[in-house]
């Protein structure tokens, strides 16, 4: 039987390889290692195998640049993979758990913390394939810089709002498990958000505004206001108050990534805004004890 703590480490190895190799063999080959030892454990299925083989490989047919035809039929394809991914609808897999109903703090609402297999490798692949990463000292300098006003902006606008109607209450900590749960949210859960919605969907809608409609100037705009609002309504279950929070807080990860031209822009932005909730306030949210 092979460990939780091994499974955790091999999945943000492979998130974390990314940065480090410029050829996506090393990323996809760990991921892949992390996706056979989960389906060795038990948590996904055959199905869920195959799924990730023709995600895989329809990234690999898309970057490829054939016809305008294949590209856009694996678009689309890829398009359904993304939405399924973002739904978790995976039928005989489980998530492997981390947390299980925990209070980082008397006063907030239980957590549950997972490891998505699918979806985790997936993001990988398909960051690993698909979106240009930053390999220099300029590049990084840029994404500090840019993502210093949207990440404030943001924060100016939840934190009070969040506080104001009780969403949340001022509740500084440090909890046990908090290395697990901020190395899950950085290199798992804000990696794939983040390649998904802003690296892919948000890059592609402001590509085809600006070719097709000649809508150079306002194209940022709308293609931004567009994504957060799927962004929004993809966190739809923790109800409409977080729905909102999730639509103006992508905002502001995408514009991070328009301004920058860096995923990582978007990426550091959420974990940063995430960081901030987690460790000086209720998190999940609040909920005092009956």
């Amino acid at each position: 039987m092979l460990s939780t703590n091994l499974l955790f480490a091999l999945v943000c190895l492979s998130s974390i390889s990314l940065w480090f190799f410029v050829k996506p063999i090393i990323p996809i080959a760990i991921s892949y290692i992390f996706l056979f030892a989960s389906f060795y454990e038990g948590y996904i299925s055959y199905q869920s195998l195959i799924f990730v083989f023709l995600f895989t490989f329809f990234c690999l047919v898309y970057e490829k640049k054939t016809s305008l035809f294949i590209r856009n039929f694996s678009f689309i394809v890829l398009l359904c993979f993304m939405y399924i991914l973002v739904a978790e609808d995976f039928p005989y897999s489980t998530e492997i758990p981390i947390f299980t109903g925990v209070r980082f703090s008397p006063i907030s609402k239980p957590f549950w913390l997972d490891i998505n297999v699918e979806k985790s490798v997936c993001a990988i692949i398909f960051a690993a394939i698909l979106i240009k990463k930053s390999d220099k000292l300029s590049d990084w300098q840029k994404v500090f810089k840019d993502l210093l006003l949207p990440l404030a902006v943001i924060l100016a606008i939840i934190i009070p709002t969040g506080l104001i109607t009780g969403y949340i209450k001022f509740d500084f900590k440090l909890p046990s498990g908090s290395f697990y749960f901020l190395s899950i949210n950085l290199f798992l859960v804000c990696v794939a958000e983040e390649v998904f919605f802003r690296g892919f969907l948000q890059r592609k809608i402001f590509e085809f505004l600006s070719k097709y409609f000649k809508a150079k100037v306002s194209a940022p705009v709308l293609a931004n206001v567009f994504v957060a609002v799927l962004f929004g309504y993809a966190h739809l279950y923790s109800g409409y108050l977080f729905a909102i929070f999730a639509f103006i807080a992508g905002l502001g990860y995408g514009y991070a990534y328009q301004k920058s031209g860096k995923i990582e822009a978007a990426i550091l932005t959420h974990f940063g805004f995430n960081l901030i909730h987690f460790i000086f306030f209720t998190y999940p949210a609040f909920q005092s004890l009956p």
